[in-house]
């Protein structure tokens, strides 16, 4: 589930940053005015770990994703399909998730279809295939299926035009005398265009014929697309750029069509998480160098970037989030990456703090003075506050009283222990247990620490408050001074003090309400 958000005010306004970008408003979705026009920058969200980058995305996407097209992707982790072949990497990859997610019915507008984005993913999917393994090429166009059904949702979840593709490659190769890439190229997207696409996306081919050396010819650009992707490189990355270019355009004719004008509210948003990563990077870049060259789009791009330095964003206009509640100016310059506005995410005040630590305990139940202590533990960053605001609300009424910030630091997380039983598990040392009672360290099975002495009579600095399974002595370091080894048999026995025992002795506690700790004697190792 995701968290709750607070001091985020400057985004989530019915007049803040988000309404501003996207012209609704998050509640209600009433349309608003667009403050950068017909030239939106992309906006990225910066700060480190904890900050609440993340939480951002998740709740813009909460927001708005009934009321326009919006997808939200994570650079960091796209998965790749079993054995894929060379048409698939991380990026294309990423725009058939991202089409698949931008394509659903929203509010007021029909789906949004990738006629071109499609035709471009299974021009490079077929460079890879080969007459002797076209269960390859059965499993790349399958996996296809989910863009395809973008353009025409029956025909393209079908699997019969996936045989067509086959007979068709198969007569190709018999008659093979060129650069095979271009050729299976264009052999499956003839025959993707006649069995998946109706009359009117047909038309969607020519748009290629802008690309390089294509002449106009929408065929043509389609192979040289193919043949640039396979050759790598400079080339590669060109090609790449396209196919970008071909979803951004996809999602501006769902806008500007003929049949459209006027029926859809705001702007599609694009949701980048890990941005900073290379494959964020590799889906701005494309977009921010058109927007540059003066091609203008209807796409909202947030994103999110751990690092704030990093050169992709150097000319970019930076302001801190609070700075953002009413205005967000961005003007563009020369540079490429003038066209990105950096927003430097804030830690929360101590009254937000504060108002986290309400909602997780409303009847005030732990000390006055526990969330402005865990303000100055955790510097302000939102994770840390909703996680131990969350730990304090979830632990036992009677010690709510008695918590501290060190104590919930300490506690196990997300959840207190489950009472335990009258019954206290046995703990015995393990066997072969060398070295000095005040060096012993215990662990429960469940993979807690039960004890650790640091010095004569010291206390144990990390018990939980009760064992749930049994516990041993699982490392006792040798004595300073003495010859004997760690983990070599010793004829004295291992000991270890935990919260409620006699010194000298082994055990863990319950804590349990109905019951008092309870102790068992020493066991020799």
């Amino acid at each position: 589930m995701d968290r709750e958000l607070y001091g985020r005010e400057a985004v989530f306004h019915e007049s803040g940053l988000a309404a501003r970008l996207i012209g609704l408003t998050p509640k209600g979705f009433a349309r608003t005015t667009y403050e950068h026009g017909d030239d939106p920058p992309v906006t990225v969200f910066t700060g480190g770990r904890g900050m609440g980058k993340t939480a951002l995305l998740k709740q813009l996407r909460n927001a708005y994703r009934s009321a326009t097209p919006l997808a939200l992707l994570d650079c960091a982790h796209i998965e790749p399909p079993a054995d894929h072949g060379p048409g698939w990497n991380p990026l294309t990859g990423a725009l058939a998730e991202l089409a698949v997610q931008l394509s659903p019915r929203v509010y007021a507008a029909k789906p949004v279809q990738f006629p071109r984005l499609s035709l471009g993913l299974v021009a490079v999917a077929s460079i890879g295939w080969s007459q002797e393994d076209d269960e390859r090429a059965r499993r790349d166009l399958q996996r296809l299926g989910p863009v395809l059904a973008t353009v025409d949702a029956a025909k393209g979840a079908a699997v019969n035009w996936v045989g067509k593709v086959l007979a068709k490659l198969a007569a190709t190769f018999a008659e093979a005398t060129a650069p095979m890439a271009g050729l299976l190229a264009e052999a499956t997207v003839e025959t993707v265009l006649e069995e998946v696409f109706g009359r009117f996306q047909r038309t969607s081919e020519s748009w290629y014929g802008t690309y390089r050396n294509a002449g106009g010819r929408g065929k043509a650009g389609l192979q040289q697309l193919a043949v640039d992707f396979a050759q790598g490189g400079r080339r590669r990355r060109e090609a790449e750029d396209f196919l970008v270019g071909a979803l951004i355009e996809d999602l501006g004719r769902a806008y500007t069509g003929l049949t459209r004008l006027g029926t859809r509210r705001g702007r599609p948003v694009l949701l980048l998480d890990n941005a900073h990563e290379p494959l964020g990077r590799r889906l701005v870049e494309p977009i921010l160098r058109a927007r540059a060259d003066g091609r203008r789009d209807h796409v909202v791009v947030i994103a999110a970037s751990r690092v704030r330095d990093h050169d992709g964003i150097r000319h970019a206009t930076r302001l801190r989030l609070p700075e953002t509640a009413h205005r967000a100016p961005c003007p563009r310059g020369p540079d490429v990456t003038s066209g990105i506005l950096a927003v430097e995410l804030t830690p929360l005040s101590p009254a937000q703090t504060q108002n986290a630590f309400d909602r997780f305990d409303p009847a005030g139940r732990t000390p006055a003075e526990l969330a402005r202590g865990v303000h100055r533990l955790t510097g302000g960053r939102p994770l840390g506050v909703i996680l131990l605001g969350r730990t304090a609300g979830e632990a036992p009424a009677p010690l709510r009283s008695t918590l501290t910030p060190g104590v919930l630091a300490e506690a196990p997380s997300p959840s207190w222990p489950p009472p335990t039983t009258r019954s206290r598990p046995a703990c015995s040392p393990a066997p072969a247990c060398a070295g000095s009672p005040r060096t012993a360290t215990w662990s429960c099975a469940c993979g807690t620490s039960c004890a650790a002495r640091t010095g004569p009579r010291a206390p144990s600095t990390s018990s939980p408050t009760r064992c749930c399974a049994p516990c041993s002595c699982t490392a006792c370091a040798s004595r300073t001074g003495t010859s004997t080894p760690p983990g070599a048999p010793s004829t004295r026995p291992c000991t270890a003090t935990t919260p409620g025992t006699r010194p000298g002795s082994t055990g863990c506690t319950t804590n349990s309400p109905s019951a008092a700790p309870r102790t068992r004697s020493p066991t020799s190792a």
